[in-house]
């Protein structure tokens, strides 16, 4: 019966995951900027608190929870905590570890935290043995994780979690039970068996695997690991993905593995099929490749789904500004994320940051430098600008070098 049941789950999954997607043409020329008033409802910006412990460069990550904006910043290589209206409140950093990565786990009401030695840094080999084995817990020397409890954060609660050898990989929380992670690294001199592009695991075994490769014979993998890159959704019960060196957009939960969309990029973008069956003796011979093909797109990533708008990254050789983009699923038009200008609805200030970095049921966020946001004011001096009180208190004390504005955007979605 067991088996029969394992025979029905697998075929019904199978279904899934040769269900046609919704095929995307996009050619980046075509991509337009517009004012933001045509394109958003709502542009606010939220200064984040400088002082001598909360001052940091950049914003790597942002999580937005109902009472905190939490930062990692990797210049620092440290937390910060601050409230929704940006008052600094903690900040958090170990001189001993570096942060590897961070996420929300919101049925915890915690934040996973996964630390790296800085004494003990493992090699790719010595990585790629613990992922082989992925349960036997010889991570311990160089990996530390654990949740740090959001309910109270002056309480500095903290509850370590089973250190498997996968969390080496980064693993994604897909729900309380399971966890997704990916790890494809290829090399001439091991043996020629299949591994898999992405696994789930329940802690103790891995228990679904898909996109099978060869660890010997996948040269566009050789010398340099690759990663599937997970995102986040408004639904709890599903997660989107992208693969590298693809073009397409999956939607994957533990009972469904959808190839949702399928961006058609012109020819002249497009890796060739020869590309994939090309054999790259070394890392440098695929690097070199790649220079020489400079307006190939090589994958896609930054994928946020909000309401009727799609927003997406191409990796691509070019300029920051032709790499983030915007779909209108419901009139089909593509705008460019990064030439959405400013207009007198949001002061002339910085419409958006160079992309999304968080999203909740109500709001897109980003950031800008507080330089961008001075030049923006010093430019619009000549236009008598009525500020808001919180960015006149802003212009009239802040600096510069000050840390980062938050920018929080409500999209149109009629």
């Amino acid at each position: 019966m067991l088996r029969l049941f394992w025979l029905l789950f697998f075929g019904f999954l199978s279904e899934f995951i040769w269900a046609q997607p919704q095929k995307l043409y996009f050619d980046q020329a075509y991509a337009t900027g517009a004012p933001q008033s045509a394109v958003f409802d709502e542009v606010n910006y939220i200064p984040l608190e400088t002082n001598r412990e909360s001052v940091f460069g950049r914003i790597n990550q942002l999580i937005v929870t109902h009472k905190y904006f939490i930062i990692w910043d990797t210049d620092t290589d440290a937390i910060y905590f601050f409230d929704k209206e940006g008052k600094f409140l903690k900040k958090l950093s170990d001189k001993r570890n570096t942060i590897k990565s961070i996420q929300l786990d919101k049925n915890k009401n915690a934040l996973l935290i996964v630390q790296l030695s800085k004494s003990y840094l493992p090699s790719q080999k010595q990585i790629q043995s613990a992922l082989d084995n992925p349960f036997k817990n010889s991570a311990l020397k160089y990996y530390k994780s654990f949740y740090y409890d959001l309910n109270d954060i002056n309480a500095a609660k903290t509850s370590p979690i089973k250190n498997l050898d996968f969390i080496m990989a980064n693993p994604i929380i897909l729900n309380s039970k399971y966890w997704a992670f990916s790890y494809i690294y290829a090399n001439k001199g091991w043996d020629d068996i299949t591994d898999y592009e992405l696994k789930v695991s329940d802690g103790n075994k891995i228990v679904q695997s898909f996109f099978p490769y060869s660890r010997q014979k996948s040269s566009i993998f050789y010398g340099s690991p690759q990663k599937i890159s997970f995102y986040n959704t408004l639904n709890p019960s599903y997660l989107l993905f992208t693969r590298p060196f693809n073009y397409s957009i999956y939607k994957f939960s533990m009972d469904t593995l959808i190839e949702a969309y399928q961006v058609v990029f012109p020819m002249a973008n497009t890796l060739p099929n020869s590309f994939f069956t090309q054999n790259f003796e070394s890392r440098k011979a695929f690097e070199d490749y790649k220079q020489k093909n400079s307006g190939f797109v090589w994958g896609l990533d930054n994928i946020v789904e909000f309401k009727n708008l799609l927003f997406f990254s191409i990796d691509t050789w070019r300029s920051f500004n032709e790499r983030n983009f915007i779909l209108n699923k419901t009139t089909n038009q593509f705008l460019n994320y990064n030439k959405i200008s400013a207009d007198s609805s949001n002061y002339f200030l910085p419409p958006t940051g160079y992309r999304v970095q968080y999203f909740d049921e109500n709001y897109l966020y980003s950031s800008v430098p507080s330089s961008s946001m001075f030049q923006s004011y010093e430019s619009s001096k000549t236009r008598n600008v009525q500020y808001p009180p919180t960015l006149k208190v802003f212009f009239e004390k802040a600096k510069q070098t000050d840390n980062p504005v938050i920018i929080q955007i409500k999209p149109k979605t009629k």
